[in-house]
């Protein structure tokens, strides 16, 4: 396991509110792009669960401060419902408590 993923969260709103959400014009067709690999917003968890395993199957690319804490950039291929791996580039934040906080995730 990577130390910087030791306890990390992917928020649910993060996942069906944001990227699986094509209604939602911040995500700039994040939703079109997880869709044309199985992801559906009725199935969000399958979404969620994909990026919790994301930091522990890849490794972490740049690692840098941020005003919110160290950002971590995981690249790598995402598991997806219909067997493909998509290249994706997932960003984190190490949090005060020590928690890593999903931040987005966008085609790498």
């Amino acid at each position: 396991m990577i130390p910087e993923f030791g306890a990390h969260s992917v928020p649910a709103a993060k996942v069906r509110d944001y990227l699986l959400n094509a209604a939602n014009p911040a995500n700039r067709g994040k939703a079109k792009w997880f869709e044309s690999f199985g992801f559906r917003r009725a199935a969000w968890p399958l979404l969620q669960q994909a990026l919790f395993r994301h930091p522990l199957d890849h490794p972490v690319l740049r690692s840098e401060e941020s005003e919110y804490g160290r950002k971590l950039v995981v690249e790598g291929g995402l598991v997806a419902p219909d067997g493909r791996l998509p290249w994706l580039r997932s960003v984190w934040i190490v949090r005060p408590d020590e928690v890593t906080q999903f931040v987005t995730a966008f085609p790498a």
